[in-house]
């Protein structure tokens, strides 16, 4: 936070740089973006005979959205790929926990997943014309967000 007098808060978790991710045995670094951490409730809804008015809204399920990681390729992108393509050979949930650090690599927050797995890769589209980061997308679906006890 920014006062008039100049003072700056060291304790500002809106500047999550970075995110990191380990899912079983492996541990990934530099992400720059993560999507999709998000539930909503599915909805039945309920017209009340006699009631005009007002429709009851009941929840029937907790559906959990897929979770999208992007990071600049690096040394690690192919062992990434592979550990994608060996998923398909021995289809395993695990638990995953996302991390997102602070400019000086502080633990902002953490969000552990339940039965998480990679569901979607995407590589790099390579173009030497191209000013930008090269760029892998990792899609994790899983079974909902794990409580974590303070």
């Amino acid at each position: 936070m920014v006062h008039g007098t100049g003072w700056r808060d060291p304790y500002e978790p809106a500047l999550a740089l970075r995110f990191s991710v380990e899912i079983g045995h492996l541990s990934i670094d530099r992400f720059t973006q993560c999507d999709g951490l998000g539930a909503e409730y599915e909805v039945d809804e309920f017209r009340e005979g006699g009631e005009g008015g007002f429709v009851h809204k009941l929840p029937v399920r907790l559906k959990h959205s897929n979770v999208r990681l992007i990071r600049p390729i690096d040394k690690d992108s192919a062992a990434i790929a592979a550990w994608f393509s060996a998923t398909s050979m021995t289809f395993v949930r695990q638990s995953a926990t996302i991390t997102a650090y602070d400019g000086n690599g502080h633990d902002v927050a953490h969000w552990q997943l339940a039965g998480a797995w990679p569901i979607k890769y995407t590589g790099p589209s390579l173009m030497s014309t191209s000013a930008l980061h090269a760029t892998e997308t990792i899609e994790l679906a899983h079974n909902g967000f794990v409580a974590q006890v303070p």
